[in-house]
Order: structure tokens, then sequence, then C-alpha cells
């Protein structure tokens, strides 16, 4: 109920900058008996909205997108529940993950010449998961991106994403960093047992029980019924560790078709 007040408060709030307190109940409900009525009405629909959103599985995974991302809730919050449509939900999740603002993603129009755009942003993190080296440098747009592999394959089995995975989240390599020699990628090339190719979203403690074990050994323990953990849930994960074989060509190759699905996804040529 206190977060109802809350959120209702603020959507009808003509001080975008006031902050909601207890105080502001009695102008709920106090005023005279007619108001309290309507805003009785108005927060049992905004009930509804977030139970909507709750239940459907759309809703509840883009949504969870933009919380893990570093945009304001309140702020993401109070203008979806204005638009309250699933294609902006899922268009405002899309620019969050990339690092752009609200203002960015709402309101392009009113950036100033010497702003960043949102498009600018998505470029900015195809660099940097084209990098040589994206593990230890940019892990949390690695982690992000992989998080959104992951969850739009739950949305098309239409089943909610778990993002409880995400709060024990590590950066794992397929070919183990220790045994990063035994690779021989060109000198010149792009790739190295730290690029995006070869990293999978998984949790810490799957993880850390992989120790430096190669990928076969990985594979066969990550699909050992007997040692079922979270990861399971986590179907970009699983798919790329179904390779038969993962040395340099299946590194590059996975890097290639992750970083056209990115381009795709952003429109960006």
């Amino acid at each position: 109920m206190g977060l109802l007040l809350e959120y209702f408060y603020y959507l009808n709030s003509t001080d975008k900058n006031k902050i909601y307190n207890y105080k502001h109940f009695n102008e709920l409900f106090f005023k005279d008996t007619s108001s309290a009525k309507s805003n009785y009405k108005a927060i049992r629909d905004l009930q509804k909205t977030f139970e909507d959103w709750y239940n459907d599985y759309n809703t509840f995974n883009y949504l969870g997108l933009i919380f893990k991302s570093d945009i304001s809730k309140k702020e993401a919050i109070l203008y979806l529940l204005k638009s309250n449509s699933l294609n902006e939900i899922k268009r405002y999740a899309k620019w969050a993950l990339v690092g752009a603002s609200h203002k960015q993603i709402t309101k392009p129009n009113e950036l100033n010449e010497d702003e960043s755009t949102k498009e600018n942003k998505a470029i900015d993190v195809l660099n940097n998961l084209k990098a040589k080296e994206v593990y230890g440098y940019f892990n949390q747009k690695a982690l992000r991106q992989l998080l959104r592999r992951n969850v739009e394959l739950d949305c098309q089995l239409k089943r909610k994403f778990d993002f409880n995975i995400y709060g024990e989240k590590s950066l794992e390599h397929i070919y183990p960093k220790s045994k990063a020699t035994d690779l021989s990628f060109d000198v010149n090339s792009s790739y190295s047992v730290h690029c995006i190719g070869n990293l999978v979203l998984l949790d810490k403690k799957t993880n850390s029980s992989f120790n430096d074990a190669l990928p076969e050994d990985k594979k066969e323990k990550y699909f050992d019924l007997r040692n079922v953990r979270w990861s399971l849930k986590l179907l970009h994960t699983v798919s790329v560790f179904t390779q038969k074989e993962w040395r340099e060509n299946s590194i590059i190759k996975n890097q290639e078709a992750f970083l056209q699905e990115f381009e795709n996804y952003y429109t960006i040529k």
C-alpha cells in the first residue's frame, strides 16, 4: 500500500521535486469525500497495473532488465506507467542496457548538440565488446548484454526470468583463462581468451566450481543433473555450452554471431 500511495502521489503531483511522505496521505483521502472516493478507485487501478506487469512474462522480464541498468527506477516507472505499453517498456529496456539516460531515451529532441545520443551509447558499447580483452575492462557491459540474451530466450518460452541469478552473476571463461597460452590466435587479431566470444553469464557458485577445467570437462559437469544449479536456467549460456568443441574457431564464430546480433538489435551499420 505504501508503494501504491507513493507512486499515485508522484503521478498526480504538480511538484516533481517534492518527496512523498506519510503526511500526503491526508491530501489524498481526507480533503473531501468525493476526491477520496476518486483517489481510492485510481489507486486500485494503479494496483491492477502493477499486478498485470508482474503477471505478464514479457513485461516482467523487460522491467527486470531496466532495473538491472543504471536508470532511476522511480523515473522509469513513472514514465512507463503513463504510457503503459509493452512496446515502450521493451524500447526503454533496450536503450537502458547500453547506459542511455532517461532523457536520451524519452526526450532525444531536447538534447544539446554536445550531448551524446542513445545511438552513440550503443556504438560505444559495441566498440567495447569488440575489444580483444573485454574481461577485466568492460565486464558490466558484457554482463548486461549476456543477461539480455538469456532473458529474451525466456520470453520466447513465455516464462519469467529468475533475476535472482543475476544477483550472483559472474563472467565465465569457457576456455579457461589459466590456459590461455594453449590458444593460438593471430597476434594482430581481435580475439583472445578474454574476448566476448569466450565469455558467458554464470552464477558465482558454478563458476568457482569449474576452476580451470577445460571446456569439455566444464560441459560434462554443467549438464550433470547431480550438479543442477541456477545456471541451467540460463538458456543462452546453455546454448553456448552445447558446442561440440571449443577452440579458436568456436570462439571466433561465437563472437561474430554475438556482435552481429547486437548490431541488428540496435540497428548499427
